[in-house]
């Protein structure tokens, strides 16, 4: 069970740095075309008007997609923003508690976020919600990394709330290299 879930961590993890590099990509795509635009307009006196159709639209849905695949694959590398001030100053068994507190809420905010992000992906796709860029697509489409981040991360909530109640330390504490 453990190499699974190693794997969905690991396979929401690539996910997301396929979405970075498609930032990346199409914003140098754009830049690109800009530097051509510039460059014919100054040698020929008007523009050729190069452009990638709703590529800040695209940018943005790619962030969201690599935001919500990267929270479960983070948190398991204990790569987290944590606020472990009072952590570090309580005793190990305070800890422990501590951290099973937050795994139950944790678990149960993201178990909220994936039902809603569910919800309005239901009525996107029923109401046929269409981005209003140049390039109109189906607003569930983009939505659909919400859904799937946030459940890998409810996933990783109940794992590591398992492992600090059966093993008493949390799945991202055993992580090797």
């Amino acid at each position: 069970m453990r190499k699974i879930l190693d794997f969905i961590y690991r396979a929401s993890g690539y996910l997301a740095a396929v979405f970075l590099f498609l930032i990346f990509a199409v914003v140098i795509i754009q830049v690109a075309l800009n530097v051509v635009n510039s460059v014919y307009t100054s040698i020929s006196g008007h523009a050729l008007g190069l452009m990638l159709p709703s590529y800040s639209d695209f940018a943005g849905y790619f962030l969201g997609a690599a935001t919500f695949f990267a929270l479960a694959y983070a948190m398991q590398k204990n790569e987290l923003v944590r606020v472990s001030i009072v952590l570090n100053i309580a005793n190990p068994k305070a800890q422990r508690v501590m951290e099973i507190i937050c795994c139950i809420v944790g678990f149960a905010l993201s178990l909220l976020m994936t039902y809603y992000f569910s919800i309005l992906i239901m009525e996107s796709y029923l109401y046929n919600d269409q981005s209003y860029g140049m390039v109109q697509i189906p607003l569930w489409i983009p939505q659909l990394p919400f859904v799937i981040g946030s459940g890998v991360l409810c996933i990783a909530l109940i794992d590591n709330l398992y492992n600090l109640i059966v093993n008493r330390k949390a799945s991202y504490n055993q992580v090797q290299g």
